[in-house]
């Protein structure tokens, strides 16, 4: 139970996160555009999980189910690999948008994206330093 409740508490913080920049937007401009899109997006899909984890929490049957589902090896190793190799993919890609951006003589924007890049890779170095301490 206590893991459903910790998934629906992050869940809310996103479903904030994409009200509040959704709010911003409208504010900000009226206009549509990929941020709205994107802010409504994960707004929709907040909602959605929020439903689902609610239904999981009232029905015995369906939260030992998911509780079993959620401590199963397999699960737990296949969300590891997607999660690294999805980093991994980013940080390629957004490598290839600087080298792309710098050709073409955008370098603020090549310099920002490198920004982000480079703190992926410490955020990703550092939890990986503290997990294997604690692992």
């Amino acid at each position: 139970m206590k893991l459903v409740e910790k998934k629906m508490a992050w869940t809310a913080t996103i479903l904030v996160a994409g009200l509040i920049l959704f709010g911003t937007q409208m504010a900000r401009s009226g206009d549509y555009d990929f941020t709205t899109g994107f802010a409504a997006g994960i707004t929709g899909v907040s909602i959605i999980r929020l439903i689902q984890l609610y239904r999981i929490i009232k029905n015995p049957s369906l939260l030992k189910k998911y509780e079993i589902g959620q401590k199963e090896e397999r699960a737990i190793t296949l969300a590891e690999k997607s999660g690294r190799f999805t980093l991994l993919v980013t940080i390629l890609g957004e490598f290839l948008a600087i080298f792309t951006l710098i050709l073409i003589n955008k370098n603020e924007i090549a310099t920002i994206v490198s920004y982000v890049a480079a703190i992926q890779t410490i955020v990703y170095l550092v939890t990986y330093y503290f997990l294997s301490q604690k692992y």
